[in-house]
């Protein structure tokens, strides 16, 4: 009985992933000097790091999905993308993933599946918290209003825009991240998890963007719908039919 409480009620430490310098060692020489400075940078400035990881890393997504599309690059948009991804990617995830981390550590699952692993039964439970609580809670109300704002739309038409966009967004959503957030909670160091999903952020763009450029008949709606949230409101109109092809794909 002892060892079953001890794998339930074992400290925090027990379900950490191992300490990020460790991953240093597994870089190639040329990347090492960059992991090594940007390893001290988390370490001394670590949400101002955050941050502009994030808005890079979006705004670099945001730059190659343009970068396929007609059209001069709209800078107004990648900067909003570069600012949502910031302040939510690079700032409350800094301070959320913690929380899930330590709220989180497979005991609940694992009374259901006491044979279980409890590293990955942890992984699972704050993937659940984290895109079925706070995902539709909090990043899609904040990218909502931030759009509406972005684009000058009043506060039905931003209602009206979230709601017809939601659960397909949500859908697609959990696709992509389910398996990206398991592996980010069992085997990425909290320090480097913002990193981590800001990296897959980019990512998902890039993605997005070459389903939605087999069909040239979509791509002035943009690959992502969050990325047809941040076109003029002139272009919303097409927005739900691109999403319903990428869906179908």
């Amino acid at each position: 009985m002892a060892p079953v409480l001890g794998r339930r009620f074992g400290m925090r430490d027990c379900f950490r992933s191992p300490p990020p310098s460790m991953l240093l060692e597994v870089l190639p020489a040329p990347l090492l000097d960059f992991g090594s400075w940007y390893m001290s940078s988390l370490n001394v400035y670590p949400i101002q790091t955050k941050i502009l990881t994030a808005a890079a890393l979006a705004m670099t997504g945001d730059l190659i999905a343009q970068s396929v599309e007609p059209g001069q690059y709209d800078s107004k948009r990648g900067l909003s993308f570069g600012l949502f991804d910031a302040i939510y990617r690079g700032g409350f995830q800094h301070f959320l993933f913690p929380i899930i981390n330590d709220a989180f550590h497979g005991t609940l699952l694992l009374q259901l599946v006491p044979t279980g692993d409890v590293a990955l039964l942890a992984a699972l439970e704050r993937t659940v918290a984290n895109q079925l609580v706070v995902v539709p809670l909090v990043y899609y109300p904040l990218f909502f209003s931030l759009t509406g704002i972005v684009q000058g739309l009043t506060v039905d038409e931003t209602y009206a825009r979230g709601k017809e966009k939601f659960f397909p967004l949500i859908q697609r959503n959990l696709q992509f991240w389910l398996p990206v957030q398991i592996i980010q909670f069992e085997f990425v160091p909290e320090e480097l998890q913002v990193t981590w999903v800001a990296a897959f952020g980019l990512v998902w763009k890039i993605i997005l963007s070459t389903i939605a450029g087999n069909a040239k008949a979509d791509i002035a709606c943009a690959s992502d719908a969050e990325e047809c949230l941040l076109h003029s409101a002139a272009t919303v109109a097409c927005a739900t039919d691109a999403e319903s092809k990428i869906l179908k794909n």
